[in-house]
């Protein structure tokens, strides 16, 4: 918001307080006493006509017609009606305090007081007057007051009880309905801004307004009541140490928020709500002051105002000029109520909105604050997600990268495997073969035995290039689909009994390559050697269920493993190269082999 309309703001609220605090103007009839007689007296009913009756002008103000005065008193008015009016009547008093007493025609007038109406502070009465307490001609009101040194009467009021109510309604609201919604605003705000600073205790300046707001709620908090707290002449201390309170945070809560530490002048401002509670507690006791300790605030209001002026002058900012603009509310009602600048009535029915203007700056300062941090949050995070969406598409193309790169290599490591077993296995047997067929050296079986020798070895490199899923029962069955006839043609029985085993992470094509020679080198050696009837091929786990086993068994006559030459060491180098354990029992029952494969 703008400065020019912070300022047109603060003119129409003061301005509709004013209206609202006027004296109603009556469509109907209405006396408003402009004067009146009165008599210092404690006497519980209307004093005669013979009492010291002194005529006085209305608002009387006690502390300048009867400064040093305390006690009780009357106030005698006088009204005539020609006739009975038709229209309902009422008496309208803008300011009474519980514990004063009115009287018409010697009649009382509402409920008597009760001795716990303890709360000084002044109300809008409204007494709706019965017929039977009228009369034609002349009518008296009297009102028994308990005078004090802040206090005076305001003109009453009577006639037409609509016009009148709507009056008091007005004003009900302004000296009652009103301060109570302001406490409970202020104290949500200070507390609000307490545990604001508590959490972020980089933003002192909030803090020491949260205390000048909760300080204000505790001047309010007897409006809301009908008796004081504590004694009357206590809790005025209270009441007098919490506006100091106030005035010492905000001179604080400005010095903070124009980026200036002093502590030599923080340390003054702190030591005068202790001198305040001093001077309160010796007025108390009846000892005489050279001056009201009220005026201790007075250097305190020009000083905030003045640091909010120069922080104005230097920033120049909507948020600073609003503050200076809402500063000067306490003080000119310091003015009008001590300075006897203004009415009275008006004085007193603006303190609890003198700290208004302020507040609504620091909630829309607060506010601000709140939507720029939130709207920061929100491109901060716009930032970040942008920033998070550019690393992903880079990772995204880096992992793309690399998995190409992984195929790449991995299609060539296969490759040169591939190469090696073939050149290693399949090259080897036709090098031999082909140098034995230049020197006539092979029969022709022996040369189908060399063949079918090679093609069994491309098989097997052929099998190992299939997906196996690391699962050993379908490459146990592509194993046995090879072999199966050439048993047969032998006259060998197969004893087939494998069963599902867990899924093994060892067979990669490398090793399911040395896996199937290491079984084609076992069944190789029964058919040349064993001179069996029957081999059994059998799977499961082993005891301590974290390795398979795969066991080839015959009924040969066995062998002595050390005497099989180069066969068994390359099988158990095979075996190590996969991780597993390799283990052959050879004996005259016939020979077992046994390979442990590990799970997982």
């Amino acid at each position: 918001m703008r400065p020019a309309r912070w300022a047109c703001f603060r003119v129409l609220l003061w301005l509709a307080l004013l209206a609202l605090a006027t004296p109603v103007v009556a469509s109907q009839p209405v006396v408003q006493f402009e004067t009146a007689e009165f008599v210092l007296s404690e006497s519980a009913r209307p004093p005669p006509d013979s009492a010291p009756w002194r005529a006085v002008e209305l608002p009387d103000l006690w502390w300048q017609s009867r400064p040093g005065v305390h006690g009780v008193g009357w106030y005698r008015m006088r009204w005539r009606l020609d006739a009975l009016p038709a229209q309902a009547q009422a008496l309208y008093l803008p300011r009474l305090r519980a514990t004063d007493e009115v009287f018409v025609n010697g009649q009382q007038v509402g409920d008597p007081p009760s001795p716990l109406d303890t709360n000084g502070h002044a109300r809008p009465r409204f007494h709706e007057l019965l017929a039977s307490q009228l009369r034609q001609g002349e009518n008296t009101l009297h009102l028994r007051v308990h005078i004090a040194r802040r206090a005076g009467l305001v003109a009453p009021q009577v006639g037409d009880a609509a016009t009148l109510h709507t009056a008091h309604e007005r004003k009900l609201f302004i000296a009652s309905t009103g301060p109570r919604v302001l406490f409970g605003a202020t104290l949500t705000l200070g507390l609000f801004m307490l545990v604001l600073w508590q959490r972020r205790p980089a933003e002192a300046s909030f803090g020491y307004f949260g205390l000048a707001a909760t300080s204000f709620a505790l001047m309010l908090f007897d409006l809301l009541l009908d008796a004081t707290p504590l004694e009357p002449a206590s809790w005025d201390c209270v009441r007098n140490l919490a506006a100091q309170l106030v005035n010492v945070s905000t001179f604080v809560f400005a010095l903070r928020y124009g980026g200036w530490r002093l502590p030599r002048l923080e340390a003054a401002l702190w030591s005068l709500p202790p001198i305040q509670l001093v001077l309160n507690l010796l007025s108390v006791a009846g000892i005489a002051l050279p001056m009201s300790v009220k005026w201790l605030a007075a250097p305190i209001f020009i000083g905030y105002v003045a640091v909010f002026a120069w922080v104005a002058w230097r920033r120049r900012t909507p948020e600073s000029i609003a503050l200076l603009l809402a500063s000067p509310g306490r003080t000119i009602w310091f003015l009008l109520h001590y300075g006897g600048l203004g009415p009275y009535d008006l004085s007193e029915l603006l303190l609890p909105y003198s700290f208004v203007p302020l507040f609504v700056v620091i909630g829309w300062m607060l506010v601000s604050r709140f939507a720029r941090s939130l709207n920061e949050s929100e491109e901060l995070n716009a930032q970040l997600e942008q920033r998070v969406e550019q690393k992903r598409l880079e990772m995204q193309q880096n992992f793309q990268r690399l998995q190409r790169l992984e195929r790449e290599q991995a299609i060539a490591e296969e490759r040169s495997r591939i190469m090696s077993d073939m050149h290693d296995g399949i090259g080897a047997h036709l090098i031999s073969m082909l140098d034995l067929a230049e020197r006539s050296a092979l029969s022709s079986d022996e040369m189908r035995t060399a063949l079918r020798d090679c093609l069994d070895d491309l098989r097997l490199t052929i099998d190992s290039l299939e997906p196996s899923d690391n699962d050993l029962l379908p490459v146990l069955g592509n194993f046995r689909y090879r072999v199966d006839p050439r048993l047969r043609k032998q006259g060998i029985e197969l004893d087939w009994q494998v069963s599902e085993v867990p899924r093994l992470a060892c067979l990669t094509p490398r090793n399911l390559l040395h896996l199937l020679r290491i079984l084609q080198e076992a069944f190789t050696n029964v058919l040349k050697h064993a001179h069996a009837s029957v081999i059994s091929v059998q799977t499961g786990l082993d005891a301590s269920g974290r390795s398979v086993f795969i066991r080839v068994r015959d009924n040969g006559g066995g062998f002595k493993g050390e005497h099989r030459g180069h066969g068994l060491n390359n099988m158990r180098q095979r075996a190590q190269s996969i991780g597993a354990v390799l283990a052959i029992d050879g004996s005259a029952g016939g020979t077992t082999l046994e390979l442990l494969l590990p799970v997982g």
